[in-house]
């Protein structure tokens, strides 16, 4: 078992099927944003990805944080996010200057009365920001529902410590962490707690999505 944090994207105003979207236009579509925990079983998924991709390995359970903020909230921290490397499709294109937000990430992993930081990151670390994914989602002629979540994908930095999964983390099981309990970790074992926080702009001047905490336990025979 393996954690995932992701940015959940939460849609308002619904685009009807076959309108299609502009990046530039989506936040008017898009009411705010929580912490994701897209929990994930590697082995299962090891047994999908070739040749169809994750389905049941990622399939049974998804957390969120309590708080949702909303893009008028995070408005003054807008940032430039990062530059494209190529030319965007047209419906891709954003406002560069203003398309990311100052996010800080941390995951935490609960032992026992341990606590061990497992990494940091931040929302500029993304590739692609929540209006791109709104957009590219439908301009296959998908709606939008209000209430529907976009998971963004793993937020991951370029560097040791600012990766958002143990898979990526211990680089597939090879290089274990050790918790301050002194334990190693390859993946989660029963009993772990998953914590995610998340702060826009900084612990005294800005706001937080509160904590978005998951305990693994013990499978249930069916």
């Amino acid at each position: 078992m393996d954690y995932e944090l992701e940015v959940g994207v939460i849609i308002g105003n619904s685009v009807p099927k076959l309108q299609g979207l502009d990046a530039r236009d989506a936040n008017d579509h898009i009411f705010g944003m929580v912490l994701l925990n897209d929990w994930s079983a590697r082995d299962i998924q090891g047994c999908e990805m070739i040749p169809l991709g994750p389905l049941n390995g990622k399939s049974f359970g998804t957390s969120i944080s309590p708080w949702v903020i909303t893009l008028d909230a995070l408005e003054p921290f807008a940032t430039p996010g990062p530059n494209p490397e190529v030319a965007l499709a047209s419906h891709l294109e954003d406002d560069v200057n203003k398309s990311s937000y100052e996010i800080n990430f941390k995951v935490e992993i609960i032992s026992g009365q341990h606590v061990t930081t497992v990494s940091e990151s931040k929302y500029t670390d993304l590739h692609w920001n929540g209006p791109q994914m709104a957009a590219h989602l439908a301009s296959t002629g998908a709606d939008l529902r209000t209430g529907d979540i976009l998971g963004t994908g793993t937020v991951s930095g370029p560097n040791e410590g600012s990766f958002g999964c143990l898979l990526e983390t211990t680089k597939a099981g090879k290089e274990p962490i050790i918790l301050t309990d002194g334990s190693e970790r390859k993946l989660l074992l029963d009993g772990d707690i998953v914590r995610m926080t998340g702060v826009v702009g900084g612990v005294n001047s800005g706001v937080g999505f509160g904590e978005c905490v998951g305990q693994l336990v013990a499978a249930v025979d069916i």
